[in-house]
């Protein structure tokens, strides 16, 4: 039996091995030039092609859709070289994904191709001080006003919140208490919010 995606896999593989032998610098972190850093590091990621990965072909992507294997063997070659590589690598995926799935056509073209290309890094703010982690408790309000939205409430720890330039947040899910109690959280019931 051929399996033809395999080898586009290791081809991948081989692609990222030969990258990051070439980018040793990239692999060692230093605080104080921590931003910087994490800056140039996305925009070679973008030019590599490797941050086109996590959106379809038509914004940009490699593959028509977006393949959880190819993510995963990214980062782990990633994560083999050094944690910032694969951070910056999984964080533009989370913040891709939202917009991918539940975007409108006017926000995928705006906001995918950048990310796809590294010319924009992603930020994704979920985590509040009371809720944690937990969308179904997430207390983020969003409303429309005149000319956008009125974003209240707090978030903490949000990946790449210092260098992003798109941040991705999810406000509360807008469930009926029938809806709430019968089933987990789905994509679909939760609308993305984008600065």
């Amino acid at each position: 039996m051929n399996f033809p995606e395999l080898d586009q896999i290791d081809e991948l593989r081989a692609h990222l091995r030969a990258w990051s032998e070439r980018n040793p610098p990239f692999w060692q972190t230093h605080q104080e030039k921590l931003e910087d850093q994490v800056t140039s590091l996305a925009h070679q990621l973008g030019e590599e092609r490797f941050m086109s990965y996590v959106v379809p072909r038509s914004y940009g992507g490699i593959r028509e859709t977006v393949q959880a294997r190819d993510l995963c063997v990214i980062r782990e070659e990633l994560a083999h070289f050094g944690a910032l590589a694969d951070v910056m690598f999984g964080v533009q995926a989370l913040a891709s994904q939202p917009i991918v799935i539940g975007g409108t056509e006017e926000q995928k073209k705006k906001y995918l191709p950048l990310l796809a290309r590294g010319e924009n890094i992603g930020a994704f703010a979920l985590t509040e001080p009371e809720a944690g982690s937990d969308v179904a408790a997430i207390s983020l309000r969003v409303n429309k006003v005149s000319g956008g939205y009125c974003i209240t409430g707090s978030k903490k720890f949000i990946s790449n919140a210092g260098v992003a330039q798109v941040t991705l947040s999810l406000p509360p899910p807008t469930w009926t208490p029938r809806e709430r109690e019968s089933a987990p959280w789905s994509w679909r019931r939760i609308r993305s919010v984008l600065r």
